[in-house]
């Protein structure tokens, strides 16, 4: 790892956006979707497609986890069709530590929802969009098809909100959802123009350009975003037009946040 990445690290630690990954898993790897001759044997009878990402140089397959999925709201309260679904949020454990240092964020933590903490950050002075995120909990069984419909459905009727898949990370056992950020790291502070091109190219925003690694930069899709952020993080890594692409798995558990 690199001197830039290990200072990464070091400002990520302190930054707001890090209660965004409540669970720290943040990891600089090579993360991609593959078709279905890729797919682990197991995979091959449903028709969708996989991930993986890439750790110490081997392939880690993430597989869906049809139990959950995260979402991105601009009020914290359940958009009203996915309510009368009968779908809920995760009910988030908050420590007393917890409540005594963030009174103003007990009421929305109690409801399942989190700030995503982007409107803090400001890019060519604009501030980021303020959104809430959860962790949604579908108590009927589903098929990894069936999952993957449902999603596109509550996307479709819900157009104003950001949904995105939970994967159980086949090498550490965690469930982990796709957020709505990811991480890019320049070759040169000459390619910020490079950067602003792709980002519109896939219609996600550039939020912040970190003050003491200006070669880095944190990105968010929005609700017209047509790709989840993992997927434009595969587009990003792949295009070998970037130092390193960072992609944010978060699960969202209060018990992290002391």
């Amino acid at each position: 790892m690199n001197t830039i990445i290990k200072n990464f690290y070091a400002h990520l630690q302190k930054s707001m956006i890090a209660t965004l990954c409540v669970a720290g898993m943040m990891f600089f790897v090579t993360a991609g979707c593959c078709n279905k001759e890729s797919a682990p044997p197991e995979e091959e009878e449903e028709d969708i497609l996989c991930y993986y990402y890439n750790w110490e140089g081997e392939k880690m397959y993430l597989t869906l986890n049809p139990k959950y999925a995260v979402l991105s709201v601009r009020e914290p309260q359940l958009p009203v069709d996915i309510a009368q679904r009968g779908i809920n949020t995760m009910p988030l454990s908050l420590t007393e530590q917890w409540r005594t240092n963030n009174p103003e964020l007990i009421l929305i933590a109690e409801s399942g929802f989190l700030p995503d903490n982007v409107d803090i950050f400001k890019y060519n002075g604009i501030l980021g969009p303020r959104r809430y995120a959860a962790t949604l909990i579908f108590e009927k069984k589903l098929t990894g098809k069936q999952y993957i419909e449902l999603l596109s459905d509550i996307k479709l009727k819900n157009p104003e909100v950001i949904i995105a898949p939970y994967f159980i990370d086949s090498k550490f056992g965690h469930n982990v959802g796709i957020i709505s950020v990811f991480q890019v790291c320049l070759k040169n502070l000459s390619d910020i123009e490079l950067l602003e091109k792709m980002a519109e190219q896939f219609d996600c925003i550039i939020v912040d350009q970190y003050e003491f690694i200006p070669e880095f930069f944190t990105l968010s899709v929005t609700e017209t975003t047509k790709l989840n952020a993992l997927d434009i993080a595969n587009f990003f890594y792949e295009s070998n037009l970037f130092e390193e692409v960072g992609y944010p798995f978060g699960s969202f558990d209060m018990n992290f946040l002391l």
